[in-house]
């Protein structure tokens, strides 16, 4: 499969990037960020923009229907709130070999006959398991110990989220 990104010189608005970073997403969890729209043309436009209508349960855009006046930016902020159907309802937006999905927002105007094809901004990220670390045996046994000897046992930590994952222990004896 060859994917081709391209920006249109075509039509009034012009977009600051056509990927978004969403970065590592976890279910449950609230990941945003921002992109601009610029006005070059000489009228003022309502803008439209869209998110697949599977994912309104998990992505939002705010505003979603700005009013642009010439030469003028705005921000739209793109907030995913990922909940547990998310992998579901992704569906060909989602690559599961890669754990990568790409969502597609697509930015026109109300008068879209006036303003030509909609510009397409991408949301990339990857999807990781909430609380990946396991900790293997669940439970230790370390027998009988009294303060006059040391115990070892072995413990294992096993990552299984695709990003890196931060722990500690609590309330160890000193």
């Amino acid at each position: 499969m060859l994917t081709i990104e391209a920006k249109t010189e075509e039509g009034p608005f012009q977009l600051d990037t056509v990927a978004l970073d969403m970065k590592t997403c976890v279910s449950g969890g609230v990941f945003q960020t921002p992109f601009n729209v610029k006005n070059n043309g000489y009228l003022t436009y309502q803008l439209l923009v869209k998110i697949p209508r599977q994912l309104t349960n998990h992505m939002c855009v705010t505003p979603s229907a700005p009013i642009v006046k010439p030469g003028s930016i705005t921000t739209i902020l793109v907030k995913l709130a990922p909940k547990w159907t998310f992998l579901m309802d992704l569906g060909k937006y989602y690559d599961p070999e890669t754990s990568v999905f790409e969502i597609p927002i697509r930015v026109t105007s109300k008068n879209e006959e006036d303003t030509g094809a909609p510009l397409v901004v991408h949301a990339i990220g990857s999807l990781s398991r909430c609380m990946g670390i396991r900790i293997s045996p669940k439970d230790l046994n370390l027998g009988v110990v009294t303060t006059s000897e040391t115990v070892i046992a072995n413990l294992y930590l096993f990552n299984y989220s695709t990003g890196a994952c931060y722990y500690g222990f609590l309330n160890l004896p000193k």
